[in-house]
């Protein structure tokens, strides 16, 4: 069966990819290492190389290449 998870704004998460999670407090550039089942494995891209596992939806890939990220904002702005 193949893993196949979709982020927050409906884009195909792959391994390798470069997200935008939250971690603990904050907001923190990961990258992802493994696909599982439910979850995705991310980790951080500064110097600690902690990882945590992570739901898709929690997640948003960071490729503006097709403007989904902008949109997304606009979309959902509420001013």
């Amino acid at each position: 069966m193949s893993n196949i998870h979709i982020d927050l704004v409906g884009q195909e998460i792959q391994k390798g990819s470069f997200v935008a999670c939250n971690w603990f407090n904050g907001l923190e550039v990961c990258v992802v290492e493994k696909l599982s089942t439910k979850m995705v494995r991310v980790r951080r891209v500064n110097g600690n190389a902690a990882t945590k596992h992570k739901y898709p939806r929690d997640c948003v890939i960071l490729d503006n290449s097709r403007g989904d990220i902008t949109m997304f904002i606009l979309k959902n702005s509420k001013s």
